[in-house]
C-alpha cells in the first residue's frame, strides 16, 4: 500500500466466482520475512468473513494467489473469474491504490495494486 503509516486490517473476505477453489495470502514484510495469513478453501455458495487483528507497516505488502477449477477468463461477471481479498482496514482509504490500473478496473479507491 502505498500509505507511510501503520495500516490496522480487521478482517477480509476472499471473493473469487464459481470456479474459485482456494485462496493463499502472505504477508511479505519490509525486513524480507513472510509470513502465511491466510490459506483456506473457497465456496462460491458459501462465502464468508475472517475477522483479523493484523498491521501493515510501511513497505510491507500482501500477496493473493487463487486456484480455479478450470480456465476463465478476468471479468466481473460470474461466468468469468477473478481473485480478491476485500478488506476492511483503518485509517480509512489505506489500502487504496492511487495508480491507474486501481482506477480503471474498479473505480477509484480500489486497491488493486498491480
Amino acid at each position: 500500500p502505498p500509505a507511510q503509516e501503520p495500516i490496522h486490517i480487521l478482517g477480509w473476505t476472499p471473493h473469487m466466482h464459481t470456479k474459485g477453489k482456494h485462496l493463499r495470502a502472505v504477508l511479505e514484510r519490509a525486513d524480507g520475512s513472510t509470513e502465511v495469513v491466510h490459506d483456506e478453501p473457497f465456496d462460491f455458495n458459501y462465502q464468508r468473513h475472517y475477522p483479523q487483528d493484523l498491521w501493515l507497516m510501511p513497505g510491507d505488502r500482501i500477496t493473493t494467489t487463487c486456484t480455479f477449477d478450470g480456465f476463465s477468463t478476468f471479468g466481473e461477471s460470474t461466468d468469468s473469474e477473478m481473485c480478491y481479498l476485500f478488506t476492511v482496514a483503518y485509517p480509512e482509504r489505506a489500502l487504496s491504490d492511487i495508480g491507474p490500473y486501481g482506477q480503471f478496473a474498479h473505480g477509484r479507491n480500489a486497491c488493486l495494486g498491480i
